[in-house]
């Protein structure tokens, strides 16, 4: 298997590196990470290998090459990986901020909430009690006005008493005849 890794490395390193395509974005971009082949194409470009077989140089010279190889690989894979991790912890404090603002618009909403139904619940007992006391005057009103009706029709009634008082009193002293030319007065 470890031929064959290598000449699929040495395949990618004549085709050269390959780039991802540029993605404009007014958001910073993450670094770009390598991919294992493209960092072995180039690696194997600098430590000379321009074709053949990887173990046609067996000698002392060819193993601490590799070694470092290795080890520069390891250093990028590293590095790539603290670039993800960075990239992670940076999500992970915009969601948590983009909730602490979501938070903070509700609490301000549900306050402004509170604040309206206080004044409207003011409002509403204020105009309650205003209605009850128009209600009480009303009926004040309407009592007095059944009040002074009864008293018309009981004036009118003691009128019409007093007025055929007068005329049996008038008919008693003058008699019919000069309330009879009277009454056309």
């Amino acid at each position: 298997a470890a031929p064959a890794a290598i000449a699929t490395q040495l395949t990618l390193a004549r085709q050269g590196p390959q780039r991802a395509p540029r993605v404009p974005s007014s958001t910073p971009r993450p670094p770009v990470a390598l991919s294992l082949a493209s960092m072995a194409s180039s690696s194997s470009a600098a430590m000379g290998f321009t074709g053949g077989s990887a173990f046609a140089s067996t000698g002392a010279g060819s193993q601490p090459g590799l070694k470092r190889k290795v080890e520069a690989l390891e250093a990028e894979l590293r590095s790539q990986g603290e670039s993800v991790a960075a990239l992670k912890e940076a999500a992970a404090s915009k969601d948590e901020k983009d909730t602490d603002v979501m938070a903070s618009f509700r609490d301000e909403l549900n306050a402004a909430i509170r604040e309206v139904r206080a004044e409207f619940s003011d409002k509403l007992e204020s105009l309650t009690a205003q209605v009850a006391q128009l209600q009480r005057q009303v009926n004040v009103a309407k009592g007095e006005a059944n009040i002074l009706a009864q008293q018309n029709k009981d004036t009118s009634r003691r009128l019409a008493e007093v007025g055929e008082q007068v005329q049996r009193l008038a008919v008693e002293v003058v008699g019919d005849d000069a309330l009879e030319a009277g009454g056309d007065m």
